[in-house]
């Protein structure tokens, strides 16, 4: 039913061969079986035990917030939120998102003027003792800096 690409085969020392996937609830499963005679079957009962035993979960939203890094030479910004551009979801079996753990090693300090996405560390998620994802964290935002443009355009706007 949820079938999305097949290949078959034969050769004399590999006998009938089989590559077959399957897309259900935003996972995709390959199944490959060989010298199998009733190939079609087994790679059923494979698909349907993968679906079945595994469920697509989202560990990491989109856009999702990571923490926040110190901002050195600006005066308007103390701190700038950091945060994971793209999503992160992953197969699990029930039970393996008790062993899902997400570390971020973001930057002690960022130093202005940087423009937004700027990079300022990175975040990790293990399953048990396997690294199964790393990507960077950009900043939310820009930080102009106090440059003595910055400054002279302050100063002229206080005044003014």
């Amino acid at each position: 039913e949820h079938a999305d690409g097949v290949k078959t085969g034969y050769t004399g020392k590999a006998g009938r061969c089989f590559v077959g996937s399957a897309t259900k609830n935003g996972m995709q499963v390959v199944c490959v079986v060989l010298n199998c005679k009733p190939m079609f079957e087994q790679t059923e009962a494979l698909l349907d035990n993968a679906f079945d035993t595994y469920k697509m979960v989202e560990i990491l939203k989109q856009n999702q917030t990571a923490g926040q890094v110190k901002v050195n030479g600006d005066d308007n910004i103390n701190n700038v939120d950091c945060y994971v551009k793209g999503g992160f979801s992953y197969p699990l079996a029930n039970g393996e998102i008790d062993d899902i753990k997400i570390t971020t090693k973001l930057d002690s300090e960022i130093n202005a003027p940087f423009k937004k996405d700027a990079i300022c560390g990175e975040i990790n998620v293990t399953l048990g003792k396997h690294l199964i994802f790393c990507g960077k964290t950009y900043t939310i935002k820009e930080a102009e800096g106090d440059s003595f443009k910055n400054n002279f355009y302050k100063i002229i706007k206080d005044f003014c």
